[in-house]
């Protein structure tokens, strides 16, 4: 997901210096999601390389935001809060989860069951919900010259 609006972005304005950090950013971003997510620790350097390149992208794709027309902008700035409520939800729903096997036990097959949901809902809420965000970005860079 996070590479396409980069590409549309390159695609269209390869000079443009918007373009190149939207497309690095997106790059880094699936470098540190998949080292974080093949197997997820609350406490690791992966886990927190993973959450300064996601606040570094949420922090480009704010200011990019501002770069450029309403038209484009406005993806962003209403499709990110709902972003932001997916993980949250997704987050502490997990965690809850974790305290609660610690307490009560769970099944292997629980367990995985609980990893499978909370993955694919990070997957679906957080990412292609972010990557629609930044592909109206990606369109302004391409489509504005500012």
């Amino acid at each position: 997901f996070p590479m396409a609006p980069a590409c549309a972005a390159m695609a269209r304005a390869p000079r443009d210096a918007r373009a190149r950090g939207l497309a690095a950013l997106s790059a880094a971003l699936i470098v540190s999601s998949f080292g974080h997510w093949r197997a997820p620790k609350w406490d690791s350097p992966r886990r927190y390389f993973d959450l300064f390149v996601v606040w570094a992208s949420v922090g480009y794709g704010c200011w990019l935001a501002t770069t450029m027309e309403w038209a484009y902008a406005r993806g962003w700035w209403c499709g990110m809060p709902f972003v932001g409520a997916a993980f949250a939800a997704n987050e502490t729903a997990f965690h809850r989860e974790l305290r609660a096997w610690k307490t009560c036990g769970a099944t292997r097959a629980h367990r995985w069951f609980i990893y499978r949901r909370t993955t694919w809902t990070h997957l679906v809420g957080v990412h292609a919900g972010s990557s629609t965000a930044a592909t109206w970005l990606a369109l302004g860079v391409a489509g504005s010259r500012g």
